[in-house]
């Protein structure tokens, strides 16, 4: 969890002031961690897969995308999110088009 995540949460219940929360963020930036925090650059960057494998397996039953769209509360099946799959190949945009 980021040292940011952790301010943020301690201003929300109350444990920090909003002039202690400023003061960190001065700290946090007058140290070079806003962008990099000590110790980032050793987590290992992570892939989800479960949703892919999930709908890899929908997908060996039988199930179509269109079924799965409709499963997974997708309107169409031309974007599953999550679910698209190992089958899926193509480039992503952040908000979910995808290009082809």
């Amino acid at each position: 969890m980021s040292v940011q995540a952790l301010i943020e949460r301690a201003a929300s219940l109350g444990t920090i002031t909003g002039q202690r929360r400023s003061a960190l963020y001065r700290q946090i930036s007058a140290l070079g961690w806003k962008t990099s925090e000590p110790g980032s650059e050793e987590v290992a960057v992570e892939h989800p897969t479960l949703a892919a494998s999930i709908g890899d397996a929908m997908r060996a039953s039988g199930l179509t995308t269109q079924d799965i769209a409709v499963m997974v509360g997708y309107a169409t099946g031309d974007d599953l999110g999550p679910y698209t799959g190992t089958q899926h190949h193509g480039l992503r945009v952040i908000g979910g088009n995808t290009v082809r």
